[in-house]
């Protein structure tokens, strides 16, 4: 697994419904090697990379599949710690 997160939301375009824009929260590869073309989200979801804004931290409706699926390393994020982002959802700050 990886410790590096990055934010992907999908881009207004027309027929996209502002619904359908929720911030997935994608773990980046550690041997990632270029720009990938798709990506796996925390919640099962394929983000493909040109079709998406990307983001360091979370910006819009959030994707609570993902939310619940990583939330550790999530909270790691939101709360500017540095580390590895696989930190236990039991720690306590």
């Amino acid at each position: 697994m990886t410790g590096r997160i990055a934010f992907a939301r999908l881009l207004a375009n027309p027929g996209t419904p502002e619904r359908n824009r929720v911030c997935h929260a994608v773990p980046i590869p550690d041997d990632l090697d270029g720009v990938p073309v798709e990506l796996p989200a925390y919640c099962g979801a394929v983000v493909v990379a040109r079709d998406c804004e990307w983001s360091l931290y979370p910006a819009g409706m959030p994707c609570m599949a993902c939310m619940i699926s990583a939330p550790a390393a999530i909270n790691d994020v939101l709360q500017g710690r540095p580390g590895d982002g696989r930190s236990s959802s039991t720690r306590t700050p």
